[in-house]
């Protein structure tokens, strides 16, 4: 077997270790860019990395493109959501097995996403998708703000809550559009999706597939809703597993994989859904990749598994047989300085910090997974680690 791993420059991952582990007789080869978090003697033996100059650059697909027709791989991978589409591309291009272009392209346009939720069914009642409409003018803007009240404008193909605008009233889009004439070349191009703002909870599910089925659902929830990650430190809980929040979120995730998990063969995927205050759950957005920030920490911590280990034999069909569908470790969850500053007696921990990674932050979070200090958290249940996560913040 071949194996192309894409690895973003940022990322330490040992990819090329853990397929050679599962399979010793695996061919890798590795593409990456300049400034790689990884020196050449941390890659495997036997290994042939590239490091480009910009990962990034369409001269980066193109030698994608040509490692595919002339070392003809059997499987490409990539845990990053910005390699989502090329990889997928690469594939369909050059006849290989998983998920495709037309499918990649539902997980991160987010006008287009909205196919994946139509229909899906928990307890016998539909969960429908967040409002929505694809604008292509101010005027588009105001109109929404004029029947729905407060919206939502953001990329379509966004992430890290980056360029996330919430306008509460016609003025207010009036004033945003009227200060910032790049929106309106943007809402031109049919580059942003507008949604109705949703007051209530908002929610994380990290899932594992494998054969179109799930083998790990992790539902958690957000602190504050990520787009606020300049005003509050970002985190999220893992849901109480007796909750009947967990018990909806399970389903909904068994039901949704059970829909696009053979159409589309993701072996990893992030869902967001939110919860109005009169208890109404409503879909808003999926990507096939896995969970930001720390969740990929947390989720080790309680179900005992490294999400990007699995996805990536997943993706190779090498992990065969286990599941991860029971909690092995403490309830856990995980906190950003993003905003408020945090801090802790590195020199004598609490015992129920499970990680603490970062220096305190001197500056502004430029998204919602740039962060200063960062925290996974233990405890017996969703309210005792939120108490633990808030004496974590340093008095004012």
């Amino acid at each position: 077997m071949r194996v192309l791993v894409l690895q973003q420059p940022s990322s330490v991952a040992p990819f090329e270790s853990w397929l050679q582990e599962a399979a010793p007789d695996v061919e890798v080869r590795m593409i990456t860019g300049a400034g790689t978090a990884r020196p050449d003697d941390s890659v495997a033996r036997g290994v042939r990395r590239e490091v480009l100059d910009d990962y990034h650059a369409p001269a980066t697909t193109r030698r994608v493109h040509e490692v595919c027709a002339e070392w003809k791989p059997d499987v490409i991978f990539s845990n990053a959501e910005a390699d989502v589409l090329r990889a997928a591309e690469a594939r369909t291009l050059f006849g290989i097995e998983g998920t495709t272009s037309s499918a990649a392209v539902l997980y991160r346009d987010k006008v287009l996403m909205k196919k994946l939720f139509a229909g899906i069914r928990v307890d016998g009642a539909e969960v429908p998708a967040v409002e929505y409409r694809a604008p292509s003018s101010g005027e588009d803007v105001l109109a929404a703000c004029e029947e729905w009240g407060p919206v939502v404008l953001k990329p379509r193909d966004g992430s890290g809550s980056v360029s996330v605008l919430v306008l509460d009233t016609p003025a207010e889009a009036v004033e945003r559009l009227a200060e910032r004439p790049e929106l309106l070349t943007e809402l031109h191009r049919s580059q942003l999706i507008l949604e109705r703002f949703v007051e209530g909870d908002v929610y994380h599910v990290d899932i594992l597939v494998r054969d179109g089925a799930p083998i790990l659902v992790s539902p958690s929830r957000y602190l504050h809703p990520p787009h606020l990650f300049a005003r509050h430190n970002v985190g999220s809980v893992m849901v109480d597993a007796d909750s009947p929040d967990h018990r909806f979120l399970r389903r909904y995730a068994e039901e949704l994989t059970a829909r696009v998990g053979a159409a589309h063969r993701p072996n990893i995927l992030h869902l967001e859904l939110y919860r109005t205050p009169d208890g109404r759950f409503l879909a808003g957005e999926i990507a096939c990749r896995g969970g930001g920030a720390l969740v990929k920490e947390s989720m080790r911590h309680t179900y005992g598994v490294d999400q990007a280990w699995a996805a990536c034999l997943l993706s190779a069909g090498l992990l065969r047989g286990t599941t991860y569908l029971e909690r092995v470790g403490p309830q856990s969850g995980w906190l950003l300085e993003t905003a408020a500053p945090l801090e802790y007696d590195a020199a004598a921990p609490p015992a129920w910090v499970a990680l603490a990674k970062g220096t305190r932050r001197s500056d502004t979070a430029s998204s919602s997974v740039d962060a200063g200090l960062s925290f996974v958290v233990e405890g017996a249940d969703r309210a005792e680690i939120e108490a633990r996560m808030e004496s974590l913040h340093a008095p004012i």
